[in-house]
């Protein structure tokens, strides 16, 4: 069929590092029919462009193209990346200007692992374990795993578009939701507005809240571990702006509901719970984290949270207002309809649908805060050099960009994108931070102790009321103790598990009484684990050591060793240490 989706799948696998390098011992092609495995990376690249493919996925992109780029590289093909953040999602493979090919990231479209994703959408083809060893070597133990990875990783996304009812992948999950949203709601809705409030907007934009109110736990109390269910997509069925917004001034008489301000706000220290995020600088970190503090305060807000702020009795001065002209309910009939299909997905054990109606509901949200993708950085063959340049019109010198038998370019803006729909996000955001406040408000006028919060759960002692509808809370976890030392590192255990977590760790020995020697200063947390270069960072450094080991510096990476002591991390709050407790009150600016 002339306009049937076709797609490929690889992986790659490799040593362990040797002298700050990994190398290729065998990588692996699907293309919906053959499985064959390379152990050059010029045959694999040979074969993916004879195979007339071309769409070519990998879960986890960044890392398996690095051992591809300089047989791309010294094979005369161009290569443009799509990156977001420091990830590449996307590579366009082009020979003389024209693509023959593309490299996409699975990851941005399934969001999990491969082990958790085939868990759930794969029924003939589920990734297998492989113990490695000190040294990995090609064997047929080896290949028989690595076919599982192509295998599984190929049938997920026949799945995901089947579950979907799309033909074609899109280049990310998020993408296929908001066009899943425009097909059924777009002509009646036209979300963006100009592109020139993004600044401000994005300024009134904050994350989840995560807090510790309470470090160590007692033995005289139940505790427990409540999770929201589906938080944001639940805030989502609220009212919402949409359309143009403009500056308010004193001579318009309508009123307008829906707006973000800058103001001064002071927020008054009492027992309730600040309700307001702030972007404060430490300036011994020189960081800028988000807190929750009491005091003067000064930033972009929207009117939902300044709207609370007032009724809650905070002094709020509006210095700037912008005004949104439209407001409805823009996501509730495309909410209930999926949770439908999710609850409907759950009652029956279909596991499949369940997992791709999550994280569609949650991708919607993801798609409004994207920034445009950065995607004009190309390497330019040899060949191709001064065709490229002529038709771009660009007359930089480019010696000094020199990348193997490549010149690493930046394509001039071709494109201007004239609206923005961040707004939605900071009105999602701070849905969910309302909320989430006035169940911890809840807790905290009463008898009881609220532990700790993370963007959608809290732990506390009180017994709120659960539901398994959209939105409402659900028990995740009855424990006996806890300790909660910072955001993000905590423990808390039971008389069937102990479970510990500390985010961007991988170490899995660290137990509770570890966290507790953590707490007291008698131990740091440590952690090492290995940091592969991310390819835009490797082709700079290429670059800055003028072009010295382009493949080697391509697949560098080295033990990344991490240490953490809680006296130097506990500042987002303050921690009162003559209680054995030790409870926190907020930061007063």
């Amino acid at each position: 069929m002339k306009n049937k989706f076709v797609y490929g799948t690889l992986d790659i696998e490799t040593s362990l590092i040797e002298e700050g390098v990994q190398k290729l011992v065998v990588g692996a092609t699907y293309d919906g029919k053959t499985t064959r495995f390379f152990t050059d990376s010029k045959k694999l690249i040979q074969d993916i462009f004879q195979s007339k493919i071309k769409y070519w996925y990998a879960h986890n992109l960044s890392y398996d193209i690095r051992f591809l780029i300089t047989e791309l590289n010294n094979m005369g093909f161009s290569l443009e990346f799509t990156c977001s953040g420091s990830n590449v999602i996307r590579i366009f493979v082009r020979m003389r200007g024209k693509t023959v090919f593309e490299f996409r990231d699975s990851v941005c479209i399934l969001k999990s692992s491969l082990a958790v994703v085939s868990e759930y959408l794969c029924q003939r083809n589920k990734k297998k374990k492989f113990c490695f060893s000190k040294e990995v070597i090609d064997s047929e133990e080896l290949r028989d795993y690595l076919s599982y990875d192509v295998l599984s990783l190929h049938e997920a996304l026949k799945k995901y578009m089947i579950l979907n009812d799309v033909k074609r992948l899109g280049l990310t999950g998020t993408s296929m939701g908001y066009r899943d949203y425009d097909a059924r709601y777009g002509k009646k809705y036209k979300l963006g507005c100009y592109i020139s409030y993004d600044y401000r907007i994005r300024q009134a934009y904050y994350g989840g809240r995560t807090e510790v109110f309470q470090v160590r736990t007692g033995y005289e109390k139940d505790i427990y571990y409540y999770d929201f269910n589906s938080l944001y997509p639940s805030c989502m069925m609220e009212e919402f702006p949409y359309g143009k917004l403009k500056r308010f001034d004193s001579s318009m008489k309508d009123h307008y509901p829906f707006y973000i301000a800058e103001c001064i706000i002071t927020v008054p220290n009492l027992e309730q719970i600040p309700l307001l995020p702030y972007r404060h600088i430490f300036p011994k970190k020189k960081e800028n984290k988000l807190i929750f503090p009491a005091g003067k305060i000064k930033g972009w807000y929207n009117s939902i949270e300044i709207e609370e702020a007032i009724e809650l009795g905070y002094d709020v001065q509006k210095l700037k207002i912008y005004v949104f002209e439209k407001s409805d309910y823009i996501f509730n009939e495309w909410i209930t309809e999926n949770y439908k299909k999710r609850l409907f997905a759950k009652e029956n054990n279909d596991k499949a649908l369940e997992y791709i109606q999550k994280i569609k509901m949650n991708s919607l949200y993801g798609y409004f805060a994207k920034k445009e993708v950065d995607n004009n950085a190309m390497l330019v063959s040899d060949s191709y050099i001064d065709e490229f340049l002529a038709k771009n019109n660009m007359k930089e010198d480019v010696s000094g960009c020199r990348c193997g038998n490549s010149y690493l370019c930046f394509i001039p803006e071709k494109r201007k994108k004239y609206s923005t729909t961040a707004f939605l996000s900071s009105f999602i955001t701070s849905y969910a931070r309302k909320k989430m406040h006035r169940t911890m408000n809840e807790i905290n006028n009463s008898e009881e102790i609220l532990y700790y919060c993370d963007t959608d759960s809290i732990i506390t002692t009180k017994k709120l009321s659960t539901s398994n509808k959209l939105g409402e809370l659900k028990l995740e976890d009855k424990i006996d103790e806890g300790i909660f030392p910072l955001s993000k590192i905590y423990g808390y255990g039971n008389a069937k598990k102990e479970i510990v977590k500390i985010k961007g760790f991988s170490n899995n020995e660290i137990t509770m009484d570890n966290l507790d020697s953590f707490v007291n200063g008698e131990i740091s947390i440590k952690d090492r684990d290995i940091h592969v270069m991310k390819l835009r960072t490797a082709l700079k450094k290429n670059i800055r050591e003028k072009n010295k080991d382009f493949d080697s510096i391509m697949k560098s990476c080295y033990d990344l060793e991490k240490e953490i002591f809680f006296g130097e991390q506990n500042y987002k709050r303050v921690y009162d240490f003559s209680d054995e407790m030790i409870k926190t009150t907020p930061i007063i600016l």
